[in-house]
């Protein structure tokens, strides 16, 4: 499943590289959220995916769970437009897919020169999620399939169900870091999470996103996740990563949209703190063992 908004600059090659998969059972259905670029009548012409098309703009969020319950298939892939699966990719992942106590499969997300991008995704600090390997040449990835707190976002794989049951992405976050408060969700409630090297997917990091608007919900959704979602609130690690964030955003020129969505971040804490209190009411796993989990897992990759 591939959310799309104004993206038919990149739908031509994503929907290629999935067809290309070969497999028979796959079943490409594009959620379009009222796009306004010639991305329906692009859509229009594939008689080989079909298309959910949504009136309005509903965030990759929300496309993301219109996808889930417009289909039946036990495996759900959240596919971004920007995202090219390599060969070989779907195969990869289906030879690992299992019942039990994993839920999401991840692809290892490589950029358009080769070098890692994620190969997976975890949590720091208390405080902000972060890329494994990312910089790294692809050799360096493990042989082996190996735990990991999330899936990177741009390609994973789940089993629907579990995503059902957990309420899929919260569409309040619209689109960045709903991946990670995804993950959190399942994390706190025993389930985990695999990232299978094998399975690669070249992704052209930012190129379905505008500045202001990519900015905007990093800085809001980012402090969204971490109040509500980690068993110990760390309101002075947060501060002291607003404050990294804030010289990071000043290099970047991206100020005034990550100010404004800090601002919109912070008039939105009360609800979260109440989210907070039913996430952490109903959780099932030891805040200890997973923060021993959190503070391993650059070491796992390695192991």
């Amino acid at each position: 499943m591939v959310p799309n908004f104004n993206g038919a600059h990149l739908l031509i090659q994503t929907l290629d590289a999935l067809v290309a998969q070969g497999e028979p059972e796959l079943d490409v259905l594009v959620v379009d959220n009222g796009s306004t670029d010639g991305s329906r009548a692009l859509l229009d012409s594939r008689p080989d995916v079909r298309v959910l098309a949504l009136p309005t703009n509903t965030g990759f969020a929300g496309a993301a769970n219109a996808g889930a319950r417009a289909t039946d298939r036990p495996w759900l892939v959240v596919l971004n437009s920007d995202a090219r699966p390599q060969r070989g990719w779907l195969t990869a992942l289906l030879a690992h897919v299992q019942q039990g106590d994993v839920w999401a499969w991840g692809s290892v997300l490589v950029d358009p020169q080769g070098a890692i991008e994620s190969a997976g995704d975890g949590w720091r600090h208390g405080t902000t999620a972060y890329k494994l390997l990312q910089g790294r040449p692809v050799d360096e990835l493990p042989a082996r399939p190996y735990e990991v707190f999330s899936p990177p976002g741009a390609a994973p794989l789940f089993n629907r169900d579990v995503f059902v049951q957990l309420g899929g992405y919260d569409e309040r976050f619209f689109l960045y870091y709903e991946d990670i408060d995804l993950a959190w969700r399942a994390r706190l409630l025993g389930h985990r999470a695999v990232l299978v090297p094998a399975a690669r997917v070249t992704h052209e990091l930012g190129a379905s996103s505008r500045p202001f608007r990519t900015w905007f919900h990093i800085a809001r959704n980012g402090l969204w996740c971490g109040v509500r979602n980690p068993p110990q609130l760390r309101p002075r690690l947060l501060l002291a990563a607003t404050r990294r964030e804030w010289r990071n955003a000043g290099r970047r020129g991206v100020r005034w949209p990550y100010f404004c969505g800090r601002a919109a971040g912070v008039a939105g804490l009360p609800r979260q703190l109440l989210v907070r209190r039913t996430l952490q009411a109903t959780r099932t796993v030891d805040p200890a063992v997973l923060q021993a989990f959190l503070d391993r897992q650059e070491s796992l990759v390695h192991a």
